[in-house]
């Protein structure tokens, strides 16, 4: 400090006698911050509803995906001079979203360019883009985490009713309200997950954590979904413990206990979808090790072996996005003969066929849409457990949620149905969105002496 001091007086000195003015201290410029306004009650009332009512268009309503996704635009419209601040303040949240999201697209343009396919192989990988959007909305409006809760039930509820009267008035064995069964099936187990980790650790809040599974199985045993129903179970049994912040025998003995009795009623009752379904599996393997592949699952074993072949031969390209039935109308009597197995256009797996249609960087792709979220949940639950009434459920939640969509996959396409990746997109965008802006405000609360 001596030196200086003795430096700025002898420069100031200096100054005078060449005849300058000394300088003087120059002071710092400061950017003041852009502060966003309020929304207004309108929107922000707008927004709440969409949280509320997301299972209940998802799983009840005819087109109610297109519908979720118009109120998202509107919202994002009225906003749009926000979004940039929106992004800067979460920057860490946004900018992973935004790179897998964009390594999806990017993927698929470079398939369909290199293959020289239409437009429309991009219609549904194009969904995505409702987890960013979805995401920015929840950010800038804010609304009660709580809600998507509240709504969980009455969604499970409703859609249990719509698929119990498609079963036995409409004559329906595989009822799915007005989605695709597959895609229905996986949206009730996802949902099921989800409400199994409302928040709260009183006797009420236990009974309605346990209702949202209950409901989904019932739905899924009219359903007749084997992947979803096996989804379910896993998830919500491995996620006992994490439910219960006082875990004990008891609880265990009792919940396994529920879960079985549950299961014992689906396959002894007469006509159960789910016993069927089981035998109908347990006959395809026997046929199958006979060597007939002509069932449901043998033509599942057979295509799955075309996907390794695929990837096999074009580990870098596949075979293009979306044109995995190439490799089914290549089989011996294909396409024109009436075999089941002719019309299937994608491998019936998530990871086989991202890696059979687009090569090793689209499998890539598309477990970064598993992982970037998963892995915040997984940050969100570590920093916030035991410290927040509501940031670690939605942590569990949405761990709980990435881990169904996975085991859902291994028999089904996500990005072959419109219905169920907008699901996943608009899931993920919300839980983000609710689990970002529940993580800011308790940080603040940390940082606060």
């Amino acid at each position: 400090m001596k030196d200086y001091a003795q430096t700025a007086v002898l420069t100031d000195a200096y100054s005078v006698e060449v005849g300058k003015e000394p300088d003087m201290p120059r002071k710092e410029i400061v950017k003041p911050q852009r502060l966003m306004s309020p929304p207004g009650p309108v929107a922000s009332r707008l927004a709440s509803i969409l949280l509320f009512a997301f299972p209940l268009l998802l799983l009840a309503v005819p087109r109610g995906s297109g519908i979720f996704l118009i109120g998202i635009l509107i919202l994002l419209i009225m906003n749009a001079g926000h979004l940039g601040t929106l992004h800067r303040q979460y920057r860490s949240v946004m900018l992973p979203v935004w790179l897998s999201v964009g390594a999806v697209l990017a993927v698929q343009l470079v398939s369909k360019y290199t293959f020289g396919l239409p437009w429309d192989v991009l219609d549904n990988p194009s969904r995505v883009l409702a987890i960013p959007l979805t995401c920015l909305v929840v950010l800038r409006y804010r609304p009660d985490p709580v809600l998507l809760w509240k709504g969980i039930p009455p969604g499970l509820l409703l859609a249990l009713l719509i698929v119990t009267y498609q079963f036995f008035v409409d004559k329906d064995n595989r009822p799915g309200a007005w989605t695709f069964i597959i895609a229905f099936a996986n949206m009730v187990a996802t949902l099921g997950v989800v409400g199994f980790f409302r928040p709260g650790q009183t006797h009420r809040d236990h009974v309605a954590a346990w209702l949202c599974p209950a409901l989904a199985m019932l739905i899924l045993i009219l359903n007749g979904s084997r992947g979803a129903w096996l989804a379910l179970v896993l998830t919500v049994v491995g996620s006992i413990y994490f439910r219960y912040q006082r875990f004990n025998l008891k609880v265990a003995i009792i919940s396994v206990c529920s879960l079985v009795l549950i299961g014992t009623a689906a396959w002894t009752l007469p006509g159960s979808p789910v016993k069927a379904r089981l035998e109908q599996a347990r006959h395809d393997i026997a046929e199958f090790r006979k060597g007939n592949t002509d069932t449901s699952l043998g033509e599942r074993l057979v295509i799955f072996q075309l996907a390794t072949n695929a990837v096999r031969q074009h580990p870098w390209t596949g075979v293009g996005s979306g044109e995995f039935g190439s490799l089914t109308d290549a089989l011996p009597g294909c396409p024109a003969d009436n075999k089941e197995i002719c019309t299937l256009k994608h491998a019936h797996n998530d990871l086989l066929d991202a890696a059979a249609t687009t090569g090793w960087p689209g499998l890539a792709a598309f477990l970064s849409l598993l992982l970037v979220p998963g892995y915040f949940f997984w940050r969100v639950l570590r920093k916030t457990c035991g410290r927040d009434e509501i940031a670690p459920y939605l942590g569990k939640a949405g761990c709980g949620a990435v881990m169904a969509s996975l085991i859902c996959g291994f028999s089904q396409v996500t990005m072959a149905h419109q219905a169920n990746i907008a699901f996943y997109s608009c899931l993920m965008g919300l839980m983000i969105g609710l689990a970002a802006v529940r993580i800011q405000a308790f940080s603040e609360e940390v940082r606060k002496p």
